[in-house]
């Protein structure tokens, strides 16, 4: 498992991959609820929860 994570790092880090396109929405923390209600509609791809100002 920690393999998959070290090899990811890597990719990111040499700019071989580039995980944005696959970022659909952004929410921030109190906004979980409408969060998870866009994940189970089926309308995201991947969904991020931003924690701070």
């Amino acid at each position: 498992m920690y393999s998959t994570w070290i090899a990811m790092q890597q990719l990111l880090k040499t700019a071989q991959f580039d995980p944005r396109p696959v970022i659909t929405h952004r929410f921030p923390l109190e906004g979980i609820e409408e969060a998870i209600a866009v994940i189970k509609e089926g309308k995201a791809g991947k969904v991020i929860l931003e924690i701070g100002p």
